[in-house]
């Protein structure tokens, strides 16, 4: 989902970005002369699980399992990479990137060709880590999954294979989400 998507979900709903979000769209227009258009194409960030999960269900679709997200990123022959096994450059995953006061570089949804998994998904490791419909604990699901890589992470950071967790009330400038299509 893109930055784009997210904004235009929450003005439909009558809700507000979060303040941190609202921040960082100042400072990039403002500061770093980042256009709207760049911007919308971005991945979605400082999104809650909650926000990606309502977002979700409001389009008829749903988070990943961390199962299908696994797949999705490694493809039917369980690749180290979404794009092999070939390490990583800057041609094929979006790692390594932030200015000097943590404002991420991002690259588009739809940009990477190189990158791109087994199945055509762009991004599966860097740009932003992402939110997947699992709890954390089995019958805790305050707690959320959050599989990949981002931005923020080194070009030695495995990209694939990475699980965190995180209260699913809080964002992270780093944590954006996908939504299943089903086949």
């Amino acid at each position: 989902i893109s930055l784009g998507e997210y904004l235009s979900y929450l003005f439909a709903h009558k809700l507000h970005p979060s303040k941190d979000l609202q921040h960082l769209i100042w400072h990039v227009i403002t500061v770093h002369s980042v256009t709207d258009e760049t911007l919308a194409q971005w991945p979605a960030l400082y999104v809650t699980w909650k926000e990606a999960d309502s977002l979700c269900r409001s389009l008829g679709k749903r988070l990943p399992t961390e199962a299908e997200w696994e797949k999705a990123a490694r493809g039917p022959d369980g690749n180290r990479f979404p794009w092999g096994d070939t390490l990583p450059d800057s041609t094929l995953a979006m790692f390594g990137q932030h200015h000097v006061h943590e404002i991420p570089i991002l690259a588009p949804v739809s940009s990477g060709e190189a990158g791109k998994s087994y199945y055509g998904i762009h991004h599966m490791a860097g740009n932003v880590a992402e939110w997947v419909g699992d709890c954390a604990k089995q019958g805790d699901c305050d707690e959320r999954k959050i599989m990949g890589s981002s931005y923020r992470d080194g070009a030695n950071a495995p990209l694939l294979g990475l699980h965190d967790t995180q209260d699913g009330d809080k964002a992270a400038l780093d944590v954006g989400f996908r939504v299943v299509r089903e086949m």
